[in-house]
């Protein structure tokens, strides 16, 4: 299946930093999981819900935890199932770049659509999801990704292990 529309997702991409205020726009049970603390697949999620097709719509079950929002609609909430779901659903990877390789921002200009980095060294993640816009992360939480190192350094700090890419029609 095809990607929607790059401006199609901005458009429906929430970039507020409150996570609690991403969840309560959304509501539903997804409003009232405390747990949640990290939004950034909620915001992927409800970029492809509010798309304006029903098939880009968050599948229930496909190995993926979700919540209901009070629109009804699924939202995965964990950055390793929704890779696992992208890849699942959306097939090819345009990108991937993997540790060992040269992570470069450059190999990335001029490309739009839905990015994974890949991070290691959280307690409470496996990564991060964005839109990317040819030139920048949407949402990046207060990191800079494509700064990390890509190996694991000796002071036990966070490094990227890879960067995935799904290309949107411009």
């Amino acid at each position: 299946m095809f990607l929607p529309h790059f401006h199609t997702l901005r458009m429906h991409y929430n970039t507020s930093p409150d996570p609690e205020e991403v969840k309560r726009n959304i509501g539903g049970d997804l409003a009232a999981a405390f747990y949640i603390k990290n939004t950034c697949v909620v915001r992927v999620c409800e970029a492809l819900n509010k798309c304006g097709s029903p098939m880009h719509h968050i599948q229930f079950g496909k190995g993926m935890k979700t919540k209901k929002g009070a629109d009804h609609l699924n939202y995965g909430y964990r950055v390793r199932e929704f890779r696992e779901y992208m890849k699942d659903i959306y097939r090819e990877v345009h990108i991937i770049k993997e540790k060992g390789d040269k992570i470069n921002k450059n190999d990335f200009i001029n490309r739009q659509g839905i990015i994974a980095f890949g991070v290691s060294g959280w307690e409470d993640a496996t990564g991060h999801f964005s839109l990317w816009d040819g030139h920048n992360v949407l949402y990046q939480g207060g990191h800079e990704y494509f700064g990390l190192p890509t190996y694991n350094p000796l002071n036990g700090h966070i490094y990227l292990t890879d960067v995935m890419l799904w290309i949107c029609e411009l």
